[in-house]
């Protein structure tokens, strides 16, 4: 069982006003823990107050949960907080209201078996899906969060180093950085269709985390080599870099946009993390930052009203996962299966090899289908296909999916085995001691 608890804490905040903001809501800072300090989740209410938003500071609310939050995100109506858990490597959900007061929130799994690197999330609010990016992974993914975890993988190909996300519903549009051999961030529609480059490839750039300005159709994101906070329009056009900091050991490494202000997380080796708050349009900087003595601050996002449209999906029955497209509702399968005929339902593919991960243990050779990898212990530990007493000390293998063969050393001797109802074994080659790696 999780445990929350809610405690007060001596935070280094200030009263941060912003003028001409036109909504109001929380800023929401998720840390790792420091010291004795057991809060991880902050919320701070933004208020307007005779044509200024007022960040009150000083009306913080806190809770501890049992995660390591990298990224976050909300969905207001709902009433929910989206984490990415990089201690487990998981997506998680919990009930979240500052509203009401952050009390007996229970945390719940929703996607585990993700990487440790620099996993990213963003929320459709209105198709009710959640967006990720995973840099080691190579790919970029979306989870019904309404059906039974089923997911699909939506890019995986042209792609090195995915990280920041955006879904913009209203549009219709996902975005995502690509900090590989050349920086760029792409666009595509919510199902990843339509592909597009809209900032190109760039050397001496880290586009880390982005945002999408909805009431002005604008992009904003930071970059963490080039030390600025930038922004297009949803284009790619008018691009134009509104700040750049001047220290080199600060870095941005996650953002929100509120009305005219832009909040940037900044980290450095000095501090825990800071929110540095600026004007989306000039850059010049509000008052204070926000920073914390008690804990680094990782992620930041904002429990605020989100625009609304209509949803398409409210009308139809996906088997799997429903995306609000342009034009209507358009039904996504799950990993390993394809869309019937019918638009809504799917059929597990058949006659082709699915991405799956494969290991091995002193005797035995087993893979899983990666479909199954959102939740490793109710799906691959019973779903798995083993190749036992394969050997005595395997302790080297390889995949080759050409020829859908598995090779493995044991000892001296390396041998292959057909993914196939028969699994024959070969011995291919010897060497004269054990085999502990190879290369091509």
């Amino acid at each position: 069982m999780w445990t929350v608890r809610i405690i007060v804490t001596v935070f280094a905040f200030y009263e941060v006003v912003v003028s001409d903001a036109l909504s109001t809501g929380y800023l929401v800072l998720g840390s790792s823990l420091s010291g004795d300090v057991y809060e991880n989740f902050l919320a701070l209410p933004i208020e307007v107050v005779e044509g200024n938003t007022t960040i009150h500071t000083t009306r913080r609310q806190s809770m501890f949960l049992n995660t390591e939050p990298m990224s976050i995100d909300v969905d207001y109506a709902r009433k929910q907080l989206y984490i990415y858990n990089k201690y487990t490597a998981s997506l998680e959900m919990l009930n979240f209201d500052p509203e009401t007061g952050l009390q007996n929130l229970p945390l719940k799994s929703l996607h585990s078996g993700l990487s440790r690197g620099f996993v990213m999330i963003a929320l459709d609010w209105i198709s009710n899906n959640l967006y990720w990016t995973d840099p080691i992974f190579r790919w970029v993914a979306v989870q019904s969060l309404q059906t039974n975890g089923h997911y699909r993988i939506l890019v995986y190909d042209n792609i090195e180093r995915p990280t920041g996300i955006a879904v913009d519903p209203i549009h219709k549009y996902m975005f995502w950085s690509d900090v590989g051999s050349f920086s760029k961030i792409e666009r595509s529609s919510l199902t990843g269709n339509g592909r597009k480059t809209i900032i190109s490839h760039r050397k001496n750039a880290y586009p880390i985390a982005l945002d999408v300005d909805i009431a002005s159709s604008k992009l904003y994101w930071v970059d963490a080599l080039r030390d600025t906070v930038e922004r297009s329009n949803l284009d790619g056009k008018e691009h134009t870099t509104i700040r750049k900091k001047a220290l080199a050991d600060h870095l941005f490494v996650d953002i929100a946009v509120f009305r005219d202000v832009v909040f940037a997380l900044e980290m450095a080796s000095s501090t825990g993390g800071k929110v540095h708050l600026f004007n989306k349009d000039t850059g010049v900087s509000h008052a204070k930052s926000i920073e914390s003595k008690n804990s680094e601050i990782k992620c930041v996002t904002l429990f605020a009203p989100q625009p609304t449209i209509t949803d398409y999906c409210s009308n139809i029955s996906c088997e799997s996962i429903c995306v609000s497209e342009t034009t209507g509702p358009e039904c996504l399968c799950r990993e390993g299966f394809t869309l019937n005929a019918d638009g809504r339902t799917c059929s597990e593919t058949s006659g082709l090899l699915h991405r799956a991960l494969v290991w091995a243990t002193a005797t035995t050779v087993c893979a899983a289908d990666i479909t199954g990898i959102h939740d490793e212990l109710k799906y691959i530990a019973t779903n798995k296909t083993c190749f036992p007493n394969l050997g005595s000390n395997l302790n080297w293998l390889t995949v080759d999916s050409h020829d859908q063969t598995i090779i493995f050393a044991d000892g001296s001797d390396i041998y292959k085995v057909a993914l196939d109802d028969v699994h024959t074994k070969q011995r291919i080659a010897s060497a004269t001691e054990n085999v502990t790696g190879s290369y091509d």
